[in-house]
């Protein structure tokens, strides 16, 4: 009866090629096991679905884990990887699924899996924090000390701190830092700018580095002064050099031209003060350093926010949410309401899971962030970090050799678009 219950909500959200089986026991706090289903994707990759229902029995507080498990042998054959929005990161909002299907066409393997990635700007679209792929930096500076999800270059995944640092040098040695890559200048109306917490992250943006990921211009508001530049390689960490082609000193609304084999230092207030100095044929150098093993990683996403995600879980230990709730401003929101949810995590054995909880409706309540703490104590959890969640929580499985949205999005009754996604891929 409870293995039906589940493939009939299944079936109505079209997913008519469920056969597996039920799920493996486990003790959740507070809930007893409604149902729940199991599906092998890949040998050593494993889905699990569980409905639960308090112990109290209030079917108005229900909720509905997916739950992907990836054990420790297939690491290497199957790989996290961080997938940005769209060719360029400004102005782009896609769904999830969309995320996918269009990374089908490029990606080397099958993607099996994968769940919505980092905060994202709301209306200028594009996403905030970490993103780095295929070994490239595509975004930083913004939350230095954000947690994120790192992947090495033989697949394996880690949790922690970034920390990157930008720094500009001069013709004449002069070091200065430079506040963002591929982030919108702090002199952006706050009008073009949602949430909040990235409006105030990017408030010190006195100087940007733009590269051709971001648009097809830097879009920047009048008056700053944008020097463009030749690199002599890509930003995968370390040094690089460039040449100054030409300075723009008073530019108008919308920026300088982007183009492939060219990067863009943008300034105001200190940062223009500072970019006129440049002219034709200076010769300047970027370093772009980040935390071991950060610096060497093919793949980061996460930490876009100011409290770094946060990180709900640190070696087997439920982390203090006190200190991350003291550098956030939407505390009641963001931490103590039932929302949906999805998370990053590792095993203590080497494996790694992918978690996303349904929300907003009876049966699939929601979690605040101290009740998925407690979930991810019942399922073992030995690092953990929080990604964006709400109504940007969607995992799509590959079913039938076909990707499909499996979660639910009540709150909206649209999947909604991101900035970023988590992809699991068999190679």
């Amino acid at each position: 009866m409870m293995k039906l219950r589940c493939a009939a909500a299944l079936l109505l959200a079209g997913l008519l090629w469920w056969s597996g089986g039920m799920a493996e026991e486990r003790a959740f706090t507070g809930y007893t096991i409604r149902d729940s289903l199991t599906k092998k994707m890949a040998d050593g990759v494993t889905y699990y679905l569980y409905e639960l229902l308090p112990e109290d029995g209030n079917a108005q507080r229900g909720q509905r884990i997916h739950l992907i498990e990836v054990e420790k042998k297939a690491i290497g054959r199957v790989r996290p990887v961080a997938l940005p929005s769209g060719v360029r990161i400004h102005k782009s909002l896609k769904t999830p699924l969309t995320i996918l299907k269009n990374a089908e066409q490029t990606v080397r393997g099958t993607i099996l899996a994968g769940v919505n990635g980092d905060f994202f700007d709301i209306r200028a679209g594009g996403s905030v924090g970490h993103l780095k792929t295929d070994g490239e930096w595509r975004i930083a500076g913004e939350f230095p000390e954000g947690w994120a999800v790192g992947v090495a270059a033989d697949g394996t995944p880690f949790i922690g701190q970034v920390r990157e640092n930008i720094t500009l040098t001069m013709p004449d040695g002069t070091e200065v830092p430079v506040n963002a890559l591929n982030g919108l200048r702090g002199d952006t109306s706050r009008l073009d700018i949602s949430p909040e917490n990235v409006r105030v992250a990017r408030k010190d943006n006195q100087l940007v580095l733009y590269t051709p990921d971001f648009w097809k211009a830097t879009d920047t508001p009048n008056g700053g002064t944008e020097a463009l530049i030749v690199p002599d390689g890509a930003l995968t960490g370390g040094t690089i050099t460039a040449r100054v082609e030409r300075v723009n000193r008073r530019h108008k609304k919308g920026g300088t031209t982007l183009s492939k084999g060219r990067m863009i230092l943008s300034g105001t207030g200190e940062g223009a003060t500072l970019l006129r100095q440049l002219k034709a044929g200076d010769s300047v150098t970027l370093t772009l350093t980040a935390e071991p093993p950060f610096d060497s990683a093919v793949s980061v996403l996460g930490g876009g926010r100011p409290d770094g995600g946060p990180l709900l879980m640190l070696e087997g230990e439920p982390t203090d949410l006190g200190p991350f709730k003291a550098i956030s401003e939407d505390v009641d929101y963001f931490y103590y309401r039932h929302h949906a949810r999805t998370v990053f995590g590792l095993r203590e054995d080497g494996g790694y899971f992918i978690l996303a909880l349904d929300g907003y409706k009876p049966d699939y309540f929601g979690m605040t962030l101290d009740e998925v703490q407690t979930l991810l104590c019942d399922l073992d959890a030995y690092t953990a970090v929080n990604l964006d969640g709400g109504s940007s929580t969607a995992m799509v499985l590959r079913i039938s050799d076909r990707l499909r949205l499996i979660t639910d999005f009540a709150a909206t009754n649209r999947q909604i678009p991101v900035g970023s996604a988590l992809a699991l891929i068999l190679q």
